[in-house]
């Protein structure tokens, strides 16, 4: 598209696509995706590079919708179409509602971030699809965490690419507050799961109740690149 406009209007989403005149072919295919960052590169619709940030900042009681990575059916035309097109959407990535238990903080203190990790997952990154058949992806270049700025020492929320955390599969809760870092290792118990599904929300509980917090260190430049007036 040459320019991309969009608004809500009773409560529907209005996506109005300008495309330059291109006469002549046999078949017109359009596939839209959300958000706009979470397009990387394409070199046609059977090969699309996406991304699903490793970053993010939850919204109140829900999370980033910059983390919504969305893609709709392919819209398949014998002409470039003049009048509006309907299109239906599917979630790539799973929502997650994390519920810290039991976890009190000092007097004063507050959350910054909160970040889930669970080795050997690829929960975050780029991945490449066919938009015709976009569940059938393949992980590009992942990470194995996601890390979510937010205040809240309840319910986190927060999106990650699909996977599944088997009995014995290992993950690390890490909370950063304005003071202190709490750490929570764990494992999945035997005959458990822990399946993040595309489209689906996964919700589970995290007891903090025995975490001690260690006290949060400042990282400053290293010595050598401070100049002559900086200290």
């Amino acid at each position: 598209a040459t320019s991309v406009t969009y608004e809500k209007v009773d409560g529907k989403a209005n996506i109005t696509a300008e495309f330059a005149a291109n006469p002549g072919k046999e078949s017109y295919d359009y596939a839209t995706i959300y958000p706009a960052s979470g397009y990387v590169s394409a070199t046609g619709l059977d090969k699309v590079t996406l991304s699903l940030p490793a970053v993010q900042t939850m919204a109140e009681d829900s999370y980033d919708p910059n983390a919504d990575l969305m893609v709709s059916e392919v819209v398949a035309t014998s002409a470039q179409p003049a009048e509006a097109q309907m299109v239906s959407f599917t979630r790539m990535a799973a929502v997650v509602k994390m519920t810290l238990k039991n976890f009190t903080l000092e007097a004063g203190d507050q959350v910054e971030q909160v970040i889930f990790t669970a080795e050997g997952k690829t929960l975050a990154g780029t991945i490449t699809a066919d938009l015709a058949k976009p569940n059938g992806f393949a992980a590009a270049e992942g990470v194995d965490n996601v890390t979510v700025n937010t205040t809240s020492s309840s319910d986190v929320y927060f999106t990650v690419l699909p996977a599944t955390l088997e009995a014995g599969d290992a993950y690390t809760i890490t909370v950063l507050t304005g003071k202190k870092i709490y750490i929570k290792m764990g494992t999945v118990p035997e005959g458990k799961s822990l399946v993040f599904e595309a489209g689906m929300v996964t919700r589970f509980g995290v007891d903090m109740a025995e975490v001690e917090p260690i006290d949060k260190w400042v990282l400053v430049r290293d010595a050598s690149t401070l100049a002559e007036g900086d200290i």
